[in-house]
């Protein structure tokens, strides 16, 4: 349990600010580089729970990583890979931890690896509850082998590699990672294999493969092909996290008089609706793009404390957005105004039901809300401080309620204290101490 001082309005924030590296790439950039030929170089490789949940899977299979720290005083990794054919059958289950990225993309990556292993995914007690039928269901159009709890629904699964046909699949909603899964596998396929979505969903995956040289065409935001094809050895420099900026962000937008800017912030145009979203909620933001950028575009983003108002938030920026409305409902909850919320029911099946658990922490702290099938309804308090009904709040084993709930500590009229904040790690570590730095009278 950690205690959160009240809201003192001598204290702003203020300051420039580095955010950790972006968890999507970097898991992609180590499941990628341990199946390349040759020896590649990932730049800011993260810290955090996921991606080193990501790197403990890959070496289990026999990839060799060293570690070195590079002329920036950042870690980096030397990746050495074994090509697809050169992974070895790993001598126990695989734990990917709490990361949902890491289990339904090493599915795509062991369901289609042509030396026929065996392998078996698990992961902790919130994974093991997650839904993965959809990504086993559509490798099982492909013709892979695929056991699992309920109907290869829940973790443990286990898969025996195979050669898998190609063929066409439309996915049921816009998911990057049930995409990425079905790429990987794709890799490996008898024939092209061509994926199409609803919606566009982020694309990580699609540019990283490029510059691995696979064989990869995007017909267009929600079709990509891909053909067998054989990775080399790459260069990959990790951006900051979009999605862990936007706490920053919120914090920021909240607490009176506060500027921060956030620097090298990945900018993928399939990952920043956030910064669309905010602006259109009033926010004083400026983006300034590293000209000098690569394959994923990044840069520095400035925000200011400005005054919100509430929005319908809904349709096909949902899927670009899905990770950052637990902190955009707090920011709604913050508005002058009702916001709407639609189409998000994702939410459900996250690390929490983040539905359930952002609607009850709001009402904690002293908010009206409406929880939806699919969203939420939240009546703005205009910038008013939050009265907290309750002085302890519970972060349900998730780390984005977690930091949600810092943030609004911020700018709450008592002490509040936090179960498990230490979830936070999972994604963001050091992110209190980060947060207290940035604050100044």
């Amino acid at each position: 349990m950690k205690l959160f001082k009240a809201f003192n309005p001598k204290e702003k924030l203020a300051g420039l600010v580095t955010v950790p590296p972006d968890k999507s790439i970097a898991q992609r950039s180590i499941i990628l580089s341990g199946i390349a030929h040759g020896i590649s170089t990932i730049n800011n490789f993260p810290l955090a729970v996921d991606p080193q949940s990501t790197l403990k899977v890959m070496q289990s299979l026999g990839v060799q990583v060293q570690n070195y720290t590079n002329q920036t005083d950042k870690l980096s990794l030397q990746v050495h890979g074994k090509g697809m054919s050169g992974l070895k059958e790993a001598e126990d289950i695989l734990d990917c931890g709490n990361s949902g990225t890491c289990f339904r993309l090493m599915m795509g990556l062991l369901a289609g690896n042509p030396n026929k292993h065996f392998a078996v995914l698990t992961g902790d007690q919130s994974l093991r509850k997650r839904p993965m039928k959809r990504v086993s269901e559509a490798l099982n159009q492909l013709g892979a082998d695929i056991w699992g709890r309920n109907g290869s629904n829940y973790a443990p699964i286990a898969l025996k590699g195979k050669r898998l046909n190609g063929g066409s699949i439309k996915t049921p909603i816009p998911s990057a990672q049930l995409k990425s899964s079905l790429l990987l596998a794709g890799l490996n396929c008898n024939d092209k294999l061509s994926i199409e979505e609803p919606e566009p969903s982020r694309n990580h995956s699609e540019l990283m493969l490029k510059q691995f040289g696979a064989k990869i065409e995007q017909h267009n935001e929600i079709k990509t092909t891909i053909w067998a094809s054989e990775l080399k050895a790459c260069e990959i420099n990790i951006p900051g996290d979009i999605s862990s900026a936007a706490f920053i962000l919120a914090a920021t937008l909240i607490v009176p008089e506060s500027k921060v800017t956030i620097q090298q912030v990945g900018l993928n145009s399939t990952r920043s609706g956030i910064l669309n979203v905010l602006k259109k909620m009033g926010a004083d933001i400026s983006v300034e793009i590293n000209k000098s950028s690569s394959y994923e575009p990044f840069g520095d983003i400035t925000v200011k404390h400005s005054p919100l108002r509430g929005i319908e938030i809904s349709g096909s920026i949902i899927p670009n957005i899905i990770d950052e409305l637990p902190i955009l409902s707090l920011l709604a909850s913050q508005a002058s105004g009702q916001t709407i919320i639609k189409d998000a029911a994702e939410l459900r099946i996250k690390e929490s039901d983040r539905l359930k658990t952002m609607a009850q922490v709001l009402k904690s702290l002293g908010i009206t809300v409406e929880e939806l099938p699919d969203g939420m309804v939240i009546d703005g308090c205009a910038g008013k401080p939050f009265n907290p009904i309750d002085d302890t709040f519970d972060s349900y084993h998730d780390h984005r309620i977690a930091m949600t709930v810092g943030i609004a500590s911020l700018f709450c009229t008592k002490d509040i204290n936090l179960i498990g904040h230490e979830w936070a790690d999972i994604s963001f570590p050091g992110f209190f101490n980060l947060l207290k730095s940035l604050l100044c009278e």
